[in-house]
Parts: C-alpha cells; structure tokens; sequence
C-alpha cells in the first residue's frame, strides 16, 4: 500500500525493464521483539501503516519498485527489473486513491545479513560472514553495505584465502565488513557529519557523495554520466544497486575497498602456520588465549615457533572432545608454551645435543625457563644449513625428538619449524631415570625409602646398578629393616639429588687462563673445583681430571667417581649418570653392621664375648694383642741392629702404628657344625677363634702406601741374605707396610686356583684387604700366638675366592665383601689406584678354626733340621780332623849332615 496516489500501471506510464520506477510504501520496518517481555493478546497501539519514529531505515518507509515487462506490469522487483508480483488487475478508481491487484502476497524485506547469503553473487562474502559480522547485520538500523562480489575476491593471493578460509581471520573480515559498510554518516571532517543521517539508496547520491565507513575510512562516490558510480577514485564500480533490506541497502562491487597497508595483507605467523598445514596448532593457541605469540600483535618481541602439523594432531584430538579445551586450559595452555622458543633460532645457530630455553616456566623450575633438547641426527652435524645436501626438512634437525619435516619459514619477527609430531613435556625425575634398564636399582630403592625426589628446581644423579653391588653388603645394610638402616638408606639417596638445575654446560671449569681445573689444582687450593649442595645436608664436589669428569661425594673415605653427563631432562630439572655411589658423610658404616649385613650376628656375639669388641666401637685394640711391635732395647739389640744392617743405625724410635680391622664373619649357618655351647665355656679357644678371624691392617703414614717401605737403606747382610733366603711374609711384614704373596702350593679344592706362581690380580672396589695377586696371605690376630695364625686367600675364577688358615686343609668359600664407611680414624691406607683400606667385613661360608698340626707334623721337620744340623757339624769337625791329620803325618826334608849347601 503506497503513501500516495501512484501512476496508472500501464505501459505507456510505466518504464520498460530493465528501467524501474521506485515507490515509499507505508511500511517503516521495526526491530523486532526479542521476546524479552511478557506474552501479551492486546493490540499494537498503532496501525501498522502509521509510521513510527525511528525505525530502521532512518525514520523513512521502505521501498518497492514497479516496471514493465513481458506486456504486464510487475510490482516489487529488482533493480533490474527482473522478478517481482504480476499485476493481474487493471487499475480501480477510488475517490482517495487507487487498487491494484497482483498476483501473490508483497514480501517484507529481510534483514541484510538474510540478503547476503541469499544473493546469488554473493556466495564468498556469505562465506566469510563471521558470527559477530552476521549479529551486525542482522540487527544494526539504517546500515548502508557496498560490498564486493563473488569474482572480486580472486585478487587475493592463495595464503590470504587460506587465511580468511581457516576461521581464525575474525579481526581481518570484521576490517574486511567494516571498510564496506556505514551507518550514513557523511565524513567526520565535515563539520555537518551529524545532521541527515539518511539510508544510501542511490536517489539520495548526487554527482559527489561521501560517507563515513565504520572502519572511520572515507567512502567517496562518483556518479558520471552515463550513470556508473565509481567509489573512491576508481577504486570500484558499483555492479548493482538498492537491493532492499529490512534494516539497509546493499550494493555490490567489482573490487575489494581494501588499502594495501591493511592487515588483511599482512604476512603473520599465525597466516604462514595455515598455509602449512598447522591449522590445529593455530586453533589450540587461540584457545588457550596464547595467540599473542603468532599473530603479530609483539612488535618488539621475536619467537621461533616449532608447530606440528594438521594430521598428526587430529589424530590426536579424533581421541579427546574438542569441547573439554575448556576444561583442560592450563594443562594446554603449558604444553603450547613448551613449543614457543624466545628469540630467533636459525638452523646455523643450533648444534647438537644444545639446550634451547622455552616460554614455559614452571613452578617446577622454580619459574625458570623449561629447556629443549636439539638433535642434529644427520652427518653434517654443525653445517644443517648447508645447501644442496637434503635441507633441514629431510631429518637432519630433531627438537625433543620430534623431527622437522620441512624447511623452516621465516615471517616478520617470527620463524616457523614444522614438526612430526607434538612435544612431549619432560617426564618427572623417577620416570626419567625409570627410562633405563641401567638404573633399575635406584629407582628399587627409591620406592624401598619411599622419597619423593620431585622436588622443585633439582637434578637427579643416578648411580649405575653395578654400583650398588660394588658396594657389597654396605648396601645391604642399607635395605636392612632397620631404623638406622633406613635413616641412612633415604640419605644416601637423597645425597644424589643435588640443589639447582645442573646441566653439561654448568660444568665447564674455565680457569683464568681458559685452562680446565684438574685434581691436582684442586689440592692446591686454587678454588677451580666446583661444589653444589644436595637435598641431604652436605656438599658435593664436581672435577675434571684429563677428558673425564669426577664427582666427589662428602664421604671422608670416598674416591672421585666418574660422572657421564646425559642432560636428560626432567620435570624438576635434569639427570646425569654416576658410576658410584655417593655416600655422604652423615651415613656411618661400621664392622658391626657390615657384621649385620653379612648374616653373622652369631660371630659378632662372640666377638664381643672374647672381649674384641673394640674392632667396631672405636676403641680398638691394644698393641701387644696384635704383636710385639717393639723388642728390647739393650745395648746389644742395639749393636746387633747396627751390625745386621751393616752399620746403618737409626736412632729414631717409631711410633707405634694405627690399625683398621677387617672381620672374617661366618654366616650364622655356618656355625650349625660348631658346638656353640661347648665353645663358649672354653673362653681359650673361644679368643683363638676368634683372633683367628680378625685381621688388622695398619693404616699408612702420610705420603706411604701400602707396599712403600720405609726410606732407609738396605745392610749388606740383609742383601747377602735376602739371596739365599725368603723370609716368612707374616704379621711382621704388615708393619714395615708391605703384604706378601703366598708361595706356590697345591689345594684341595678344585675350584681354586692354578699351583703357579701368583699373578697380579686387580681387586674389588669394596675389598677390604689389598688382594693384588690370585693368592695372598695375611697375618691374623692369631698369628702372634700362633705360627699357623695367617689366612691364604686364593682365586677361584669368575671373581670368586676361597680362604683357609695356614696348614689347614679345609677352605671357606668368600660370598661377599664390605668394606666400613666413615669409621676409619685419621687417614685410611691407599692401595694401588687410589683405593682406600678401611677395614670391613668379609662374609664367608665356613668356620675358621684354628690350625694346630699334629705332633709328627710339628716336631718331624724340626728333628729332620735338627739332624740335619748335627750331620753338617759332624761332617764339618771331620773335615777339619782330617786336614789337620793329613799336615801332621806329611813327609819333611832335613840336610843329612844338618849343612847347608855350598
């Protein structure tokens, strides 16, 4: 129904299609209800064909057109006059107007964004009609939308597509919708810019318009002649014009109203990461609101961005409900971060086994920078860069071991590494060093004590398992169901977790002249050791001696162990690999629990019954139970002295030695065969048992080893003698520093070894005897009371050992060693290779009982010598007899006559 009396429709009033005439109805479109109110059956207050301030269209009626074609009038059609109501009626006279009657029922206009997606030429602009564009134009009064087609779009380069395809382009198509649309301001710069806000239909556009985008850009319309319109200089040509809508007008474009310098045409990360096929990637940043780190908006700020691609991820995500990202956004949101590397890292700048700083910093690290391992898996490692020999996207660069499958992009602040697969996060310490078959010990242990070792900003060092064995039954005790044992077991371990994050490039020991730091300089005191504080208590210290790095524990009797940097990275920090133990010194060791460990708490009863129980007390024993160390000193010992040692006296007395003990500890069913009671009431043989099973071994002075001997010279009857004959090697020789090898003898066992002469043998670290030869013996506590107190000790192959007493013909099969830790007083004997002597224990499977040979053994060699004695001085007075028989009955000659000679 129009506001006023029309022309008659017929085709000598109307204009021929594709010429429309346009026509103000009485129809003033309203917003409609959202149905925020209460339901309600009264009337509107008004008819509908009164109009109504405001509205949508700028307080103006909608509009219809009406043309001539196909030899009718058709009413409602495009400004191509094509479709439309068919006038079916002529026209009825009335005294107030005029009716007309047509074929169907007028059709409101619809919103703009329903025109937009019903527009036949407007398919890639409705595609791109992002939920808050589509909210725009639905409800939004009075818009005003030149827009572009459909073939405008093809001036856009494939990534630009890409990027407004990907759903992640909402700023740019809102730039996009904002250059192409106004509310029907006239330009901000004129000084009448508020007055008549008016719908942009084009009867309102004279030969110069201009209007105000909501992106505050300038639309310029140029109307020539021929009545084209060109926007903005040329920039576009209006195509089509007026198509009607609820709420505006729309008309299309042959060209984007897009400048260069807009940000639909700038190069990003976030585009780039698209158009290489890492749109899940992009989808993830943006969820977990870290998009900052792709789309351009840090100026001043440079990232390398290491993205896995579409494929795998899906796979990943085809496993999860894409709607728990809400759910899950921290833990995604530290995943994203560990795949962000502050700065711009080329692939000449990266290098094998090299730890990058992430963006994810974690309460775990005590907010420092999580790191990522690079691999460089091809032959050039050093030159990835090189060109011509596969590039890096052919697996000569790894991070995390994650590979990179094509070549790296650089874009703006920005450089982009595609990987095979997503970053795992570093796993925790006890799954990192779970990782290895070699540490299956440890981590047994750790779970024994029942420690946490996840503890903020540490690094883990972990011993080999060898290296608990090598321990022998120090480690044992350490499992004991013991509260000491216990105690010590969780600070031996903990002794391995060091403060701070240590990594290889931490342990670089530069001196001031760029030298490397050696033992030698750090007995000197000249700082170049490096220490770190560990979890337990005490300090441990970390050196560099030749290519190899040692780390020594705060144990007063530990050797520097070598340490293997692995750098592999944990939750906390880092791992590395000890070949030891670190024993701290907190945790003490003595006889008496090595005694424990070794199953023989029978023998030490009856240790401390025989009253020797100063082995492991610390008291020890006195001098004269262990030997007569010092014999009279009368003028004639003296001389003697003096003479024997061809007249090279010394009148310095030596002070007395110290001693550490080494216990031979029967397991407790080793004494099934002994009658304990009967024993026990015999408090002699009692003592000689168990002197017979303690050996004392003196502790060295400063600068002697065992086997160095005193700085004295050699007598020349020593010399003349040591040819012709070999001393006893006993408990004599223990005290002059030196531990003698048995001679060759025949055994009863075959599982000893050869009768040849003994060869040099390395021994066990945890050997608490000096077992440098396959046969040694040692003198015993025994071997002052006895002559057949001394052990022979004998390899058996396979680092096995059997052990007897001197004489006897039975021998004990050695089942473990274990040498004391922190007990040894002052400083401990040092064997060859700078093994230390402190004592300990060694468990056997046999009862050592003292050797007391039968009267024939014992007296025959001495009647045999004795005999053989008389015979050599009879032999001896009958030669002199005899020389002096045969000078007295020779023959002389006299002068006959008593004359000489003339």
């Amino acid at each position: 129904m129009l506001n006023y009396t029309t022309t008659p429709t017929t085709s000598n009033d109307l204009p021929a299609a594709p010429a429309t005439f346009t026509h103000r109805t009485l129809h003033f479109p309203q917003a409609p209800d959202d149905g925020s109110g209460p339901p309600t059956h009264e009337p509107p207050d008004l008819p509908p064909w009164m109009p109504v301030p405001g509205g949508l269209l700028a307080g103006e009626p909608q509009r219809v057109r009406i043309t001539w074609r196909d030899d009718a009038a058709w009413v409602a059609v495009s400004e191509q006059g094509e479709g439309g109501l068919k006038i079916v009626k002529g026209d009825a006279e009335a005294s107030n107007g005029r009716v007309i009657g047509v074929d169907g029922v007028i059709p409101l206009p619809k919103n703009l964004a329903h025109v937009v997606k019903h527009h036949p030429n407007l398919k890639t602009l409705s595609r791109y009609l992002t939920p808050s564009i589509e909210r725009v134009l639905s409800n939004s009064p009075h818009l005003t939308l030149f827009v572009p087609d459909d073939k405008a779009w093809d001036v856009l380069q494939p990534m630009e597509k890409l990027w407004l395809d990907s759903g992640f382009a909402e700023r740019d198509l809102m730039d996009i919708f904002a250059r192409h649309a106004t509310t029907g301001e006239k330009p901000h710069e004129d000084v009448d810019f508020a007055d008549n806000i008016k719908v942009g239909w084009s009867e309102y556009w004279g030969s110069d318009s201009s209007y105000q985008s909501l992106a505050n850009s300038k639309l310029q319309l140029a109307t020539h002649s021929n009545g084209t319109t060109m926007v903005n200089n040329g920039t576009a040509s209006v195509l089509q014009k007026d198509v009607y809508a609820s709420n505006g007008v729309l008309h299309t474009l042959d060209s984007l109203l897009v400048p260069s310098g807009a940000p639909l045409f700038k190069a990003t990360a976030e585009k780039w990461l698209l158009a290489l096929n890492a749109t899940v990637f992009v989808g993830m940043l943006r969820e977990a609101g870290l998009d900052s780190y792709v789309n351009g908006s840090g100026k001043d700020k440079e990232w390398t961005i290491l993205a896995p691609a579409d494929d795998v991820l899906n796979d990943i995500l085809r496993k999860r409900d894409l709607n728990l990202f809400g759910s899950i956004k921290d833990e995604l949101k530290t995943l994203l971060r560990y795949h962000v590397i502050p700065g711009i890292l080329e692939p000449k700048d990266l290098v094998d086994g090299q730890l990058v700083g992430t963006e994810l910093r974690p309460d775990s690290l005590k907010g420092e920078r999580m790191r990522l391992k690079v691999d460089v898996v091809s032959s050039k490692k050093g030159d990835i860069g090189t060109e011509g020999e596969g590039g890096v996207g052919n697996g000569d660069l790894a991070f995390g071991g994650a590979n990179v499958i094509a070549e790296p992009v650089r874009v703006d602040n920005t450089i982009i590494y595609l990987l095979s697969r997503p970053l795992n996060l570093p796993p925790d310490a006890i799954q990192a060093a779970l990782g290895s078959l070699d540490h299956t010990t440890f981590t047994s242990l750790l779970f024994s004590a029942g420690l946490n070792i996840s503890r903020p900003a540490t690094t883990l060092l972990v011993p080999v398992n060898g290296a608990f064995a090598a321990r022998g039954l120090a480690t044992k005790w350490l499992m004991m169901d013991d509260v000491d044992a216990r105690t010590g077991l969780k600070r031996v371990l903990m002794h391995h977790l060091l403060e701070g994050v240590v990594f290889g490039q931490d342990l670089s020991f530069d001196g001031g002249a760029g030298k490397i730091a050696t033992l030698a300089d750090g007995d000197k005191g000249n700082g170049k050791k490096k220490s770190w504080g560990t979890v337990e208590g005490s300090d441990v210290r970390v050196v560099k001696e030749g290519d190899s790095l040692l780390i020594e524990a705060s144990g007063p009797d530990e050797s520097p162990l070598p340490l293997t940097i692995l750098d592999t990275l944990t939750r906390t920090g880092a791992l590395h690999e000890v070949s030891g133990v670190l024993w701290p010194r907190s945790v003490r060791v003595g006889i008496r629990e090595l005694g424990l460990a070794a199953d023989a708490s029978t023998m030490l009863r009856l240790v401390q019954r025989a009253g020797f129980e100063g082995i492991w007390n610390g008291t020890g024993l006195p001098v004269d139970n262990i030997v007569n160390i010092y014999p009279p000193s009368i003028a004639s010992a003296k001389w003697g002295k003096w003479w024997l040692r061809g007249g090279n006296g010394d009148s310095k007395k030596p002070q007395p030695p110290k001693w550490t003990y080494t216990l031979l500890c029967p397991t407790d069913a080793a004494f099934a065969r002994i009658n304990l009671t009967r024993l026990l009431d015999d408090h002699d043989a009692l003592v000689a048992l168990v002197r017979q099973h303690i050996v004392p071994v003196p502790i060295a002075e400063q600068g002697a080893g065992v086997g160095a001997k005193e700085s004295s010279s050699t007598g020349w009857v020593e010399w003349i003698m040591s040819r012709f004959v070999q001393p006893e090697r006993g408990i004599e020789n223990l005290l002059n520093g030196e531990y003698a090898q048995s001679p060759s003898r025949a055994r009863p066992h075959t599982n000893t070894a050869s009768t040849t002469t003994s060869t040099p043998y390395e021994p066990d670290a945890e050997t608490p005897l000096p077992l440098q030869s396959s046969t040694a013996r040692f003198g015993t506590l025994q071997t002052s009371h006895s002559a057949y107190g001394d052990v022979i000790f004998a390899h058996t192959g396979d680092h096995g050992w059997a052990i007897t007493v001197k004489g006897a013909d039975e021998w004990a099969g050695v089942k473990a060693w274990g040498k004391t830790v922190g007990v040894t007083p002052d400083s401990a004997s040092r064997l060859a290779g700078n093994s230390l002597l402190t004592g300990g224990v060694v468990q056997i499977d046999r009862v050592l009982e003292p050797y007391f040979p039968s009267w024939w053994r014992e007296w025959i060699p001495a009647l045999g010598v004795g005999a053989a004695g008389v015979a050599t001085i009879g032999l001896v007075f009958w030669g002199v007899i005899w020389v002096w028989k045969r000078d007295v009955q020779e023959a002389t000659y006299e002068p006959a006559n008593g004359d000489e000679d003339e």
